[in-house]
């Protein structure tokens, strides 16, 4: 099975439960948690580039790089802790 952004988006939805509703509009707090998770999952176990996992939830590329980078920022602190 070929992972892809949409399988992704559906998995952390589930996980967090934060909706894919949720993921799309402009809240914050945990939501930000669930777009980082995803964003990250989506640039490990996929092609997808920062500009289509942007336009998955309808924000700009740049939304994903802030996400991808602020969760690969919490698990190296998390790592460090440990």
């Amino acid at each position: 099975m070929t992972l892809t952004p949409a399988a992704i988006l559906m998995h952390v939805s589930q996980r967090t439960g934060v909706s894919i509703v949720e993921m799309r509009g402009w809240k914050k707090g945990r939501v930000t948690e669930a777009r980082r998770m995803y964003a990250y999952l989506c640039r490990r176990d996929t092609d997808a580039s920062f500009p289509e996992i942007g336009h998955e939830l309808g924000k700009p590329h740049t939304s994903a790089v802030t996400w991808y980078q602020g969760y690969v920022r919490q698990l190296e602190r998390e790592r460090e802790a440990a």
